[in-house]
């Protein structure tokens, strides 16, 4: 005799409770998002209100001047046989040597500023003066809401699917696509520190994204074997990577200016993607969770 599968009235509480979460951090994260402070010379960050960048220069072939990070840096390179040398502040720059600096009008900042805000630096090659010019433009973002209405589509499916198919393992794919956009959205915007020195001193602040990595190979692995111990690791990794990335990562989603080596819309999709995904693997996880714990109720009965 075949006992009817008791299972929660409809999913119609975990979909919803999804989305509110969701949504209730997004509001929360909407002034951050607004804001995209990224100044503190030497703070680092992923999103801007402005671009800061070079409009004219009359350097001599050989001299190479690049703004680092969006203005967070300025470097001159010095690939000819010339004297070379930054005016203010006086630098030397011996040849096949480069140097770098930070100047605050080249830099955006927070708070009040004009639309645009142009800068200047001037470079002596053999005693002549030649300028640089530059400008700082201000600019308004996408909207974040599309970006965020899709990951919390993304999310809704797969706790809906969850509700569907029983059993975790196949929740391993999706947690899987997760941790791989986290680390590719992670390395462009590491690639991106230009401005920073080395990237291995650089890397500790990316210690609770790895251990969401580690976390969630280890659940994919186990899942994929078909060992449900790995739904709590997975759990685990992806409420972190929801966590982080709406916290660290989520004003790309609405900033004009993307500081990562990636094209701004492909980083917005990884974002999406990432917070999408983690989230519908946690709520399909903690779904199919609850209906594991009543199942067994309904057929004692």
């Amino acid at each position: 005799m075949t006992v009817p599968r008791t299972i929660p009235a409809c999913p119609a509480l975990a979909l919803p409770a999804c989305l509110a979460l969701m949504l209730g951090v997004s509001v929360l994260l909407a002034p951050a998002a607004a804001a995209h402070d990224v100044s503190g010379h030497g703070a680092a960050g992923e999103a801007a209100d402005a671009r800061s960048s070079v409009v004219a220069d009359d350097l001599p072939p050989g001299v190479r001047f690049e703004v680092l990070q969006n203005g967070l840096a300025l470097r001159l390179r010095n690939d000819s046989s010339a004297v070379v040398r930054v005016r203010e502040p006086p630098l030397p720059v011996a040849p096949g040597h480069s140097v770098q600096w930070h100047v605050d009008a080249a830099h955006p900042s927070a708070g009040p500023h004009p639309p645009v805000q142009p800068w200047r630096v001037v470079i002596e090659v053999n005693g002549v003066a030649h300028q640089v010019l530059g400008e700082v433009r201000w600019t308004p973002g996408p909207s974040p809401w599309p970006w965020l209405a899709g990951a919390a589509l993304l999310a809704a499916g797969l706790a809906g699917t969850a509700w569907r198919w029983r059993g975790p393992a196949w929740l391993a794919m999706p947690l899987g696509l997760a941790v791989l956009a986290s680390i590719g959205h992670t390395g462009a915007a590491l690639a991106a520190r230009t401005a920073e020195g080395s990237r291995w001193a650089l890397l500790g602040g990316y210690l609770p994204q790895a251990g969401c990595w580690v976390l969630g190979t280890l659940a994919v692995l186990q899942l994929g074997r078909g060992r449900t111990e790995g739904a709590g690791l997975g759990a685990l990794a992806a409420a972190g990577l929801v966590v982080i990335t709406l916290a660290r990562d989520g004003v790309v989603l609405g900033a004009p200016v993307v500081l990562v080596s990636l094209p701004a819309a492909l980083d917005r999709v990884l974002v999406a993607g990432i917070i999408g995904l983690s989230a519908g693997v946690l709520a399909g996880l903690l779904l199919t969770r609850s209906i594991e714990r009543r199942t067994p109720s309904a057929a004692a009965s």
